[in-house]
């Protein structure tokens, strides 16, 4: 390809010299010779300058090269404003490659005063002479919109008239487009063309760019040994293919599981200042992946990439500000404006988290509406959390009217990947009938399958076999519920066991054990423990009567709502 290119060159200025005399030709010719080596002549850039000065008082072609003489000190004494000098002249002679060059210059202040508005305008000259490398530069400025205003598309015409004549950096950039959709419709299986037509040519962000398509299988069939040889390729110099590589170390794609050499190529990534290299070491580091457990230096990690723009590092910091620990003091505030400015920038748990501020009212005013909207973006793209969050808003009516059929309908999305809080309220909704038609069946079996993880499920759960509810009553096994969710001081397990020993359900009668459950339950100000433990002190059942400790508790209990407490407190003038 190279040899290719030669020729082309040489062909190039072969047909641009031919109205020239030949003692002018013979020159420059040797000076090509002697520039590239060819010809059966080494590479002599001293000779090459000397043969190019004699006719460059005629031949722009001349007056280029001995510019570039100049301004690389190649051949002669470096001299950057003779340098920018003799470009000018070839420039103002018409040359392509010298107004292209001369673009360069007044970018870098070079022999010239640095002016971006002239590099633009020479660019743009030398652009329209089809110099490819101009062109491609142009398709960068409309890409930043730092000279001129940003235009896509514009950059995208200017990438492809670049790229069609063979220039790997803008075949490179054209297939970046095509993979992002900026100017085109995204269409990665065009990005792939495009990345291998600059492969072939050596660009290593093409090579790494072309490794991480059949990493992600994006225009191509996933295929984690080919990333791997295009990573391979570029991860010398390249912080995306070196990024990559260590993923594929790190999870055993395409290689064994080498997390010591991951963290070896993320260290290279990172020094590169990629902010997804930083991430992944934040992860290294905080977890024991290749390294020793250091969470100083996880948190320094993740900051890191942070401050460089990684959502995903705003995301892990915002939590530890949300959560506080030894390393980071709790601050809802700050936490709420990194869940806001991740959630902006797409992050799904970040928005999901952010519903979370709005709902509790941490860093914010509690702001419900605000809430459920931050739970549908995420519950749209799919997060399980957000979808049993938004259900639960339905089911209490937080931020939008109380709707029980909607909420079970979320509540159904999410019991479906096995979320036990979702699964806990199918079966209260099922029980209660509660935007559904009563089924105790079903209610048992949500109830079932969350019980492991939600205490109040194992409640219900005994609460069935207490009444018969989808399955057949059984005391004895209610009370095995019952007295494993009251030794974790749970209030209405507590209450409902003390019933079972006031009155010798499953368990021998023991109004000492039934004062001490309906006291531990009452204090946590369940009603219907209030009420039993009133009792107790009205008859003397496991504790001394005591009539003060009566009206005290079935006052409370009747104004807290209880029926008969409130029936009692009537009748007898309480």
């Amino acid at each position: 390809m190279k040899k290719l290119l030669l020729f082309s060159f040489l062909a190039f200025f072969s047909i641009s010299v031919c109205a020239q005399s030949a003692k002018e030709i013979f020159y420059y010719d040797e000076g090509l010779a002697y520039y590239y080596g060819q010809d059966g002549k080494p590479e002599d850039k001293k000779k090459a300058f000397q043969c190019f000065k004699k006719v460059a008082k005629t031949l722009p072609e001349a007056q280029y090269y001995v510019a570039l003489g100049y301004l690389t000190g190649e051949g002669t004494k470096l001299d950057l404003a003779k340098g920018a000098k003799w470009m000018t002249r070839a420039a103002d002679n018409g040359f392509p490659r010298a107004i292209h060059r001369l673009s360069v210059l007044y970018r870098n202040g070079w022999g010239v005063p640095e002016d971006a508005m002239k590099s633009y305008e020479f660019c743009l000259r030398a652009a329209e002479l089809e110099d490819p490398v101009a062109q491609c530069e142009m398709g960068l400025y409309y890409a930043d919109g730092e000279i001129v205003e940003q235009n896509y598309v514009e950059a995208v015409k200017w990438f492809r008239l670049s790229a069609l004549q063979g220039d790997m950096d803008a075949q490179f950039y054209l297939g970046y487009v095509y993979s992002e959709g900026d100017g085109v419709e995204q269409d990665y299986t065009e990005a792939v063309k495009w990345f291998n037509y600059a492969a072939l040519q050596g660009n290593l962000g093409a090579q790494a760019y072309l490794g991480m398509c059949y990493y992600e299988g994006l225009g191509v069939e996933q295929d984690y040994e080919k990333a791997i040889q295009y990573f391979n390729s570029s991860a010398q110099e390249d912080d995306l293919a070196q990024l990559y590589l260590g993923l594929c170390y790190a999870n055993g794609y395409g290689v064994e599981v080498d997390y010591t050499k991951a963290v070896e190529l993320f260290e290279q990534a990172a020094s590169q200042d990629n902010d997804r290299a930083y991430y992944q070491l934040g992860r290294c580091y905080e977890y024991g992946l290749g390294v020793e457990v250091d969470s100083v230096e996880a948190v320094k990690k993740y900051f890191y990439a942070a401050n460089y723009g990684n959502v995903d590092a705003q995301y892990k910091i915002s939590v530890y500000l949300y959560t506080g620990n030894h390393l980071i003091e709790q601050d809802y505030t700050e936490a709420f404006l990194g869940f806001k400015a991740a959630a902006e920038a797409g992050h799904t748990e970040a928005t999901f988290n952010l519903g979370n501020c709005y709902l509790l009212g941490h860093g914010v005013l509690t702001n419900y509406e605000k809430a459920c909207e931050c739970f549908s973006i995420a519950a749209e793209k799919g997060l399980v959390e957000a979808q049993y969050n938004l259900g639960y808003c339905y089911f209490y009516g937080y931020g939008v009217e109380q709707d029980y059929k909607q909420a079970v309908q979320y509540f159904l999305h999410a019991a479906e990947f096995e979320y036990a809080p979702a699964q806990f309220y199918l079966g209260l909704c099922y029980y209660n009938a509660s935007g559904v038609e009563q089924d105790y069946n079903k209610a048992f079996e949500y109830f079932s399958l969350s019980s492991d993880e939600i205490s109040s499920s194992l409640y219900y759960k005994a609460l069935c076999y207490d009444k018969g509810h989808g399955v057949e009553q059984d005391y004895l096994q209610a009370a095995e519920y019952l007295h494993q969710l009251a030794e974790e001081n749970d209030a209405a397990a507590q209450q409902l066991l003390a019933t079972y020993y006031h009155y010798g359900y499953a368990v021998e009668r023991d109004y000492n054990k039934a004062y001490e459950l309906y006291l531990s339950a009452a204090n946590q100000g369940n009603i219907a423990a209030q009420y039993g433990l009133a009792i107790c002190y009205y008859y003397g059942l496991g504790v001394e009567r005591d009539k003060a400790e009566f009206d005290k508790w079935i006052k409370l209990a009747a104004q807290n709502g209880h029926p008969e407490s409130s029936t009692l407190v009537a009748q007898l003038g309480l």
